[in-house]
């Protein structure tokens, strides 16, 4: 994390995994009660980055110390130096939220940055496909959790998981970790679109009489479109495996409108299609 990035980050608002805090948790505070409240705190906010959400379960989390949670109509976010009596760092980090959550968070980085003459903290956690739930009651300033809480993030609040959002959730996470160790699916799917439409589109297409210009013709263009449609599939690969999952989620008042939908627009498409060989076979008489 440099600079010009944690100013983008200052520009955009919090959500399911960006959180800013005014100040470093009160860890060393005299009061016992304040400062478990403040450990219990800062472990529900990690965990919960670590978590996300369905929406952006497998993605990078950050979380920022030294500025404030509000942002004006400008853009604009106010800025505070990170004071803490011990060294915040990446090992202390862990130190402390490890012992209480299930499995533990692999690694995370930890960063100090200058912004306008303020010295901020900034915390990445990154993408993993476990996810993290507690394994002790843990207080904070206004709540007490069970053992066995799944912290998750919607909007800028964070709340326990469902036992049903907890399922989707772990397997988002493990379909999109894995989806970053295998092949990439934008060129895959271009390259195999243009290979079998390639093939297929010239035999489709193909009239008596075509001269050796036209086949050739017809190939590089059948092969150019396969290679777009391989590569938007490749695009929506992620989406389309996570359907199911995210289908299990949705309310039955959005299943029937998105059946309702698809089946319109699968109407529309037919009829398109009809009225064109229609056209055609009219050119053609």
């Amino acid at each position: 994390m440099d600079e010009i990035a944690l100013r983008k980050l200052i520009g955009k608002q919090e959500g399911a995994n960006l959180e800013f805090k005014r100040q470093w948790y009160e860890l060393e505070s005299p009061n016992q009660r304040k400062a478990e409240s403040a450990k219990g705190e800062m472990i529900k906010d990690v965990l919960s980055l670590a978590n996300g959400n369905t929406n952006v379960a497998g993605e990078m989390s950050f979380l920022v110390i030294g500025a404030s949670n509000e942002i004006d109509k400008n853009g604009h976010r106010e800025l505070f130096n990170v004071v803490s009596e011990k060294p915040i760092n990446r090992q202390r980090i862990l130190d402390i939220v490890n012992p209480w959550c299930d499995p533990p968070i692999e690694d995370i980085l930890c960063d100090d940055i200058l912004v306008d003459g303020k010295q901020l903290i900034v915390i990445t956690i990154l993408p993993s496909p476990h996810v993290h739930e507690t394994i002790k009651k843990l207080k904070t300033a206004k709540v007490t959790y069970d053992e066995y809480t799944v912290f998750v993030r919607h909007a800028e609040g964070v709340r326990a998981a469902s036992s049903k959002e907890r399922v989707a959730l772990q397997q988002l996470k493990k379909l999109r970790f894995n989806e970053t160790r295998n092949v990439p699916p934008v060129p895959f799917g271009a390259i195999l679109g243009a290979l079998l439409v390639g093939q297929l589109g010239p035999k489709i297409l193909a009239k008596e009489g075509d001269s050796k210009e036209q086949k050739r013709a017809k190939t590089i263009v059948s092969a150019g479109m396969g290679a777009f449609i391989g590569g938007i599939i490749g695009i929506n690969y992620s989406q389309i495996k996570a359907f199911p999952l995210l289908w299990q989620q949705t309310s039955k008042r959005g299943k029937f409108i998105g059946v309702t939908a698809v089946s319109a627009f699968g109407i529309l498409y037919w009829w398109v299609m009809k009225y064109i060989s229609r056209k055609r076979r009219q050119i053609d008489e």
